[in-house]
């Protein structure tokens, strides 16, 4: 089995609002980023003689959670973001685009759309620093993991 690598700072995030300076980070003061999808992109109904019919359903919305470090840069950057959109028109709220790559791996990348800040983070101010997490909601998220590069071979084996 082959050795494999894994490192954080290879990770590259970028934040790019309407009319405010886009940002990008690659893991420094990142504790985390998690992509959560909300909604099934499959159901089934069942009859009454036991059929089953699944229906596919286009649901990519979700939230992202980026937790860092409230000392960090990228905090400061959030703040500052979420003053600008709050005070700012409304048609520019949910217009923000996050895309996230691994630099390890081209293949692994997220694009997502249609992004608005949930709320200001949870602040507490204790004898040692903290982490925040900050919740972007997204209207439309394209993941395209690793598996991607095989799907062309996948689809010819029957």
């Amino acid at each position: 089995m082959a050795n494999t690598t894994y490192s954080f700072n290879d990770v590259k995030m970028v934040i790019k609002p309407p009319g405010y300076a886009a940002y990008t980070v690659n893991g420094q003061g990142i504790g985390k980023i998690e992509i959560n999808y909300a909604d099934a992109n499959s159901a089934q109904n069942r009859a009454a003689d036991g059929s089953v019919t699944t229906d596919k359903i286009k649901a990519n919305n979700g939230m992202c959670s980026i937790t860092i470090q409230q000392t960090s840069p990228l905090n400061e950057y959030l703040i500052g973001l979420f003053n600008y959109l709050n005070l700012g028109a409304t048609a520019l709220w949910a217009q923000t685009r996050i895309d996230i790559s691994s630099l390890l791996n081209l293949a692994d990348t997220h694009a997502l759309t249609g992004c608005s800040l949930e709320k200001r983070p949870n602040r507490a101010y204790e004898a040692n620093s903290q982490m925040v997490t900050w919740n972007f909601l997204f209207a439309d998220g394209q993941g395209f993991g690793s598996a991607l590069a095989n799907l062309s071979t996948q689809a010819n084996i029957v």
